[in-house]
């Protein structure tokens, strides 16, 4: 088993509490993400976590959009990968893509590998609220969007 392939099952675990089924004790036929063809978008993609999903999503047959603060993707960003280059703690035309899709992953955030003082605090704090606040607001009442 591959380190992705026990992260795909740690992130499974995650909803377990949320979809388990207790008469049936089926917890993958509950989320309804992991069928296929399903669009999925990802906030702070860029990384090795959102790109490994990425890479996972595409081989499942998902379509996949990243939404990073980088003006341009990064050369391991698969091509098939729709990038939208958007500061995701500000309301903008980003948002809008949420109404589209199956599921949201958050991955958004400021690096916690530096120098704290009240500025990075606050940055840190600010890229993970202020992104979960957007994203939230931007979901479709009523749609099954399943938020991670």
């Amino acid at each position: 088993m591959s380190s992705l392939d026990g992260f795909a099952k740690s992130l499974i675990l995650l909803f377990r509490a949320r979809f388990w089924d207790p008469e049936s004790r089926n917890v993958i036929r509950k989320i309804t993400f992991l069928r296929v063809h399903q669009p999925i978008l990802i906030t702070g993609g860029l990384g090795f976590i959102g790109t490994q999903l990425s890479i996972r999503f595409i081989e499942k047959g998902h379509s996949v959009t990243v939404v990073g603060k980088d003006p341009h993707r990064m050369a391991h960003t698969p091509n098939e990968v729709e990038y939208i280059a958007a500061d995701t703690t500000t309301k903008g035309t980003w948002q809008e893509e949420i109404a589209h899709k199956d599921a949201v992953i958050n991955l958004a955030g400021t690096s916690i590998f530096t120098r704290w003082n009240d500025k990075t605090k606050k940055l840190i704090h600010d890229s993970r609220i202020l992104t979960t606040q957007n994203v939230v607001e931007a979901m479709v009442k009523g749609n099954n969007t399943i938020l991670c």
